[in-house]
């Protein structure tokens, strides 16, 4: 018994289009995790309808969000970081990608401002503690001395009251 198509298995026209997609499959096709997929769409990027508790997402859905998501993701995370197969050999980052890229080397020099600041913070603040360090240990050494001195009065008290008695 075939499946009857669902509203969304049909395209504008009225024809059948390509079946909808589960979640898992989204991600097969898509050449990212069920998880990116998953968060998407509950994100609100990624259209999706829900049939007997699995997601249906339409192919024309995933491929607009597969474009939109490999514009935006970092070099490193993009599933094919290498020359753009479909382009001929031309970089995948091109037009609306060089946006991106200057975003992201924007993102890498505040990241590296933000690290220096740290360092710096992280420095003072050391230089602090052994000041305090130094400090206590004075206060410490002073202390002590204090304890010696009146340790040695008390004894002599001892030996001047043992003496009277």
């Amino acid at each position: 018994m075939d499946p009857q198509p669902t509203p969304d298995t049909q395209d504008t026209a009225g024809q059948d289009s390509a079946p909808p997609l589960s979640a898992i499959e989204a991600a097969g096709v898509a050449g990212v995790n069920e998880r990116t997929i998953r968060r998407a769409i509950s994100a609100g990027q990624l259209p999706a309808t829900k049939y007997r508790g699995a997601f249906r997402i339409s192919p024309t859905d995933l491929a607009a969000w597969q474009a939109q998501h490999e514009a935006t993701a970092p070099p490193d995370r993009r599933a094919d970081s290498g020359p753009d197969r479909a382009t001929g050999g031309q970089s995948a980052v091109s037009g609306e990608g060089t946006a991106t890229a200057e975003l992201w080397r924007l993102l890498e020099d505040e990241k590296r401002e933000t690290l220096t600041a740290k360092d710096e913070t992280i420095s003072r603040l050391a230089a602090e503690v052994a000041s305090l360090r130094d400090r206590d240990n004075a206060e410490v050494v002073y202390l002590r001395d204090q304890l010696d001195q009146r340790s040695r009065e008390l004894a002599a008290e001892r030996e001047r009251a043992d003496v009277i008695q």
